[in-house]
């Protein structure tokens, strides 16, 4: 990744940790644990294949019962080879990778029903979040990267200041050596079976899973201003 990269994000941090500390009426903290898998040149389509485990923590700032804003934090290793495809010029040619990923994100979220932890009037409501962060996938041939996270969830109330829920994300990298496969193999070219990998595709890699979230800022209640 660019040094200009790492100046954007590091503006959004600066930028989100300011809010953050000027306005801390209503945080929550959150603990993410679930499963991820990979989709590139390994695995061009299938969801769910060959998962591996995701875990992470955030700090949420919930700005009213529609819009917050998230710092996240993501482990999580993932693991794919060419001997686990149904298809035959996979396992000729035969390749594998195993990497673990090291994922922060700033993350925007919205709400399709008002929602507030410790609400009694509105408890529950499915969402979209989408953002920008980094990662640094250890093992892998470009191991720094710029990343758009981007997902879809639901949650509700569990208590006064707890609440469940669960989330499916994708994750857009900007790079085909993830899977530090990339480019074109001259013998697989010159025996006619497939070209060696998809050059202009990048890779992707998506969790899933439930996460806990505790209010720690902010009471029960919540204004209802932005409810309609």
């Amino acid at each position: 990744m660019k040094k200009h990269t790492f100046k954007i994000l590091l503006s959004f941090i600066i930028i989100i940790n300011y809010s953050f500390a000027k306005s801390q009426t209503n945080s929550d903290l959150g603990l993410f644990v679930g499963t991820s898998y990979y989709l590139g040149d390994l695995n061009t389509t299938k969801q769910f294949n060959t998962p591996s485990y995701d875990v992470g923590a955030f700090y949420k700032k919930n700005y009213n019962s529609r819009y917050s804003a998230k710092i996240a934090f993501n482990y999580t290793p993932i693991s794919v080879s060419d001997n686990s495809s149904k298809y035959v010029y996979q396992k000729i040619r035969s390749h594998n990778f195993s990497i673990t990923i090291y994922e922060l994100t700033l993350d925007g979220e919205f709400n399709f029903l008002p929602y507030s932890l410790g609400d009694d009037k509105h408890p529950f409501s499915p969402y979209v979040t989408a953002g920008i962060g980094g990662i640094y996938a250890q093992n892998s041939s470009k191991p720094i990267q710029l990343i758009l996270p981007m997902g879809v969830g639901f949650k509700f109330n569990i208590g006064k200041k707890a609440g469940l829920g669960f989330e499916w994300g994708f994750r857009k990298t900007f790079t085909d050596y993830l899977d530090n496969l990339s480019g074109v193999d001259d013998q697989t070219i010159s025996t006619g079976i497939k070209q060696y990998s998809y050059y202009h595709d990048h890779d992707w890699y998506s969790i899933f899973g439930l996460f806990l979230t505790y209010k720690i800022y902010g009471s029960g209640g919540t204004c209802h201003a932005y409810d309609y």
